[in-house]
């Protein structure tokens, strides 16, 4: 018996204002480019299109943007957090840094 896998679907949508996708791809080129990476890859939105990562390389890079009421909490802080929280036992990306 053969099983079949559906292709991978993403989990979050990008922004659905073309203003709000086209902000947050300035924001991640901008970082690309402060750190010295070339992104490339497909685009991963995260959490209502506040967040979105690409690949650079042999790392990921990620961003979070949310209006200044929405900044903060875990969708901010959980990447952090999580880093120092979870044991290193679990499989995940180093987390290399966080720049505000």
């Amino acid at each position: 018996m053969t099983v079949e896998r559906a292709a991978p679907e993403a989990v979050f949508v990008a922004p659905t204002e073309l203003g709000d996708r086209e902000r947050m791809r300035r924001a991640h080129a901008a970082a690309a480019q402060q750190f010295q990476v070339a992104a490339s890859g497909p685009e991963v939105w995260g959490w209502q299109g506040r967040t979105l990562g690409r690949q650079t390389g042999h790392c990921w890079l990620r961003i979070v943007s949310a209006e200044v009421d929405k900044a903060g909490g875990r969708l901010w802080e959980g990447t952090a957090a999580a880093d120092t929280h979870v044991p290193r036992s679990v499989p995940r990306p180093r987390l290399r840094g966080v720049l505000d």
